[in-house]
């Protein structure tokens, strides 16, 4: 698979669905299952219910109503400059597309920290799995700006859930690049399952775990920042 770049999201449409998938969950729960700990240092499955309903309403408040009634169809435009930038993605301006996926990535994670907790089956759908994962990866070049390499150098990471996302960072004269796809020979490459990405890319393992779960090509120095990179807010 020659490599592609990466386009702007559209994740606008999985919102009121994964929203859904929530609600479900949490009217299943019996009472002693709120008081259960999460892999969150600290916080317990009602927790993370609580601050997934807080920052829903933050962001309305301050996205859709921005101190004053907006009309019922007010909508963002999609390459405007955001409210927030995505700080983990090493930007100090972001576009509205990138915040809006940034904010996915943010319930979809903690739901699957409730589910984790609950045993509940995660959520696996590629319809969130896939932009879901390719938000995150989206840190990898700011984590990598003090990586050297040769200009030319791959760093592949294939995860694989219900579908096979496979990603190249690209190293070129100036910097790291994040492509879809594959080319033959990275200098490094690393296969791991759903869960282990999802979970050391948001600090619910650590980066020594998910190295033992997942299967290491190349050189070994090239996946350690992969592996220890953070894409969630902190």
């Amino acid at each position: 698979m020659a490599l592609r770049p990466l386009s702007p999201l559209d994740t606008s449409p999985l919102f009121a669905p994964l929203g859904a998938e929530l609600l479900a969950l949490l009217r299943a729960l019996r009472p002693e299952q709120w008081t259960q700990p999460t892999i969150c240092p600290g916080w317990e499955v009602r927790d993370i219910a609580a601050h997934l309903l807080d920052s829903g309403l933050r962001r309305v408040a301050i996205d859709r109503d921005g101190h004053r009634s907006p009309p019922p169809d007010e909508a963002l435009e999609p390459h405007a400059k955001a409210h927030f930038s995505v700080a983990w993605a090493g930007e100090e301006e972001s576009r509205v597309w990138f915040d809006v996926a940034r904010e996915l990535t943010e319930r979809w994670h903690h739901q699957q920290q409730i589910r984790l907790a609950v045993g509940a089956p995660p959520l696996r759908d590629p319809r969130w799995s896939r932009p879901v994962l390719e938000t995150f990866l989206r840190a990898l070049p700011h984590r990598y700006r003090a990586v050297a390499a040769p200009s030319g150098s791959r760093v592949e990471i294939r995860i694989t859930g219900l579908e096979t996302y496979l990603y190249t960072l690209q190293r070129d004269a100036a910097a790291w690049s994040l492509w879809h796809g594959e080319e033959p020979q990275p200098a490094a490459a690393a296969t791991l399952d759903e869960e282990t990405a999802w979970r050391v890319l948001t600090r619910g393992m650590s980066g020594e775990e998910a190295m033992r779960r997942a299967r290491l090509d190349g050189e070994r120095s090239l996946l350690e920042p992969f592996f220890h990179t953070l894409a969630v807010m902190a």
